[in-house]
């Protein structure tokens, strides 16, 4: 089958078509379950620490405590899932995850948390997903025949956004009744449901032609990690449209990643309490469901490249409008816009990388994406909280926001591939 009849048959997928195939329902259950129990640890750290510091530089410094296992490690996770079995990888960082979970219920229910613990718990969960992230993407390429893949990241991102939603709601909940404690107690009981998804998956992790480099180097396993992981690098580097992806995610997210002020947003600006910061975060998934769901219903429409830049242009305009509401409705209205516009641009990514990466070099393009993402993430949340608290956090979306828009003036300008691009 040529390209032009493998993009014909991804546009003519059903919006549901991946759900017909066992494997990936249970991988797809794995997924959401692991991801309600991280989106309710962070959300509940997030709100730790805020309680334990009143300080929007330590909001920060969570994603300095996130970013440096990412600058240090992170391509080498895409690296091990090339070369060993992903579902044993997959399983191995769930119960590091349940793990993690279940450390901080114990400090926080003893009383004895404090925020250089849930500094260091944000290390070790970085670290967990620098290794099941790249194993969970390319697994998820082997349990759809090619044609439904990217259906069935759509759906996968839809539903993941959906966790992201139960996630905080659960969480602000339970800190607003029960206390932060059960937050992280209830986050690790989520695990447990997603490990046994994932040892029911009948289909094989091994990853299909390994690369020539790493079969001859097996007589020296950290030469052909290092290896593989430079034949990685060296594949990445050379798909233009690979790189512009990555490239602008960067740019956006590094000035313009908010969440993290929500808490400070919930209690100095919109003087609410958890139960409302639950419901402002949740906000940002609702608008990310939508935002997948119009993507699942909108396939036929070939020129993804505009779509990207389009929604990254409303994205940063919405920025603008959240750092001048004081109103807590109106703001939450916001963030969902701002959910809805990031899940069009972001899905699209994440599927244009299993599209134009073989099985073999999967794991380590979609380390990559999680290196360009998580980075940002992290390095974005450090920049926005010193921001935020020189100038407050209104005005450092705004000041987000026109840095946004020359972001992505200059994208379209400079990136001709990603404008272009077509599937």
């Amino acid at each position: 089958m040529n390209l032009l009849d493998n993009k014909k048959n991804l546009s003519r997928t059903p919006p549901l078509e991946a759900l017909k195939f066992r494997d990936f329902r249970l991988l797809w259950g794995t997924n959401m379950f692991a991801q309600v129990a991280q989106s309710m640890r962070q959300l509940v750290n997030y709100y730790l620490v805020y309680e334990i510091t009143g300080s929007t530089i330590h909001l920060g410094l969570t994603g300095l405590f996130q970013l440096i296992p990412m600058l240090v490690l992170g391509l080498f996770g895409g690296t091990m899932a090339d070369l060993f079995d992903r579902k044993k990888l997959i399983f191995l960082t769930l119960g590091g995850g349940f793990l993690i979970a279940e450390s901080l219920w114990l400090l926080t229910e003893s009383g004895q948390i404090r925020v250089w613990h849930i500094f260091g718990f944000v290390t070790l969960t970085s670290l967990v997903g620098i290794f099941g992230g790249p194993a969970r993407a390319s697994m998820l390429a082997k349990t759809v025949p090619h044609d439904n893949l990217s259906n069935a990241i759509t759906i996968n991102w839809a539903t993941g956004q959906a966790t992201m939603l139960i996630g905080p709601l659960l969480a602000g909940s339970l800190i607003a009744t029960l206390g932060a404690a059960n937050g992280y107690l209830v986050s690790s009981i989520f695990f447990i449901p997603s490990i046994i998804g994932c040892l029911l998956i009948r289909t094989p992790g091994r990853p299909d032609n390994p690369s020539p480099q790493s079969e001859s180097s097996k007589g020296n396993v950290i030469f052909k990690i290092f290896s593989t992981a430079l034949e990685g690098a060296r594949f990445v580097f050379s798909q233009r449209l690979l790189m512009s992806i990555f490239g602008l995610d960067i740019g956006v997210t590094v000035v313009s990643y908010f969440r993290p002020l929500l808490a400070a947003f919930a209690k100095d600006v919109y003087k609410v309490g958890p139960a409302s910061l639950g419901t402002i975060t949740a906000a940002v998934p609702t608008g990310s469901i939508l935002g997948a769901l119009f993507i699942l219903f909108s396939n036929r429409y070939p020129r993804k490249g505009i779509l990207i830049l389009s929604s990254t242009v409303f994205y940063s305009i919405c920025l603008g409008l959240f750092g001048v509401t004081s109103n807590f409705w109106i703001g939450t209205l916001v963030v969902a816009t701002l959910g809805f516009f990031d899940a069009v641009a972001v899905t699209i990514k994440h599927a244009t990388v299993q599209i134009v990466t073989p099985d073999h070099m999967r794991g380590r393009a979609s380390s990559a994406l999680l290196i360009a993402g998580m980075t940002a993430n992290a390095t974005g949340t450090l920049e926005v909280g010193l921001v935020a608290a020189y100038i407050g956090p209104q005005n450092a979306m705004l000041l987000a926001s026109a840095i946004c828009l020359i972001v992505v003036g200059l994208a379209w300008a400079f990136m001709r591939t990603l404008r272009e691009y077509r599937i």
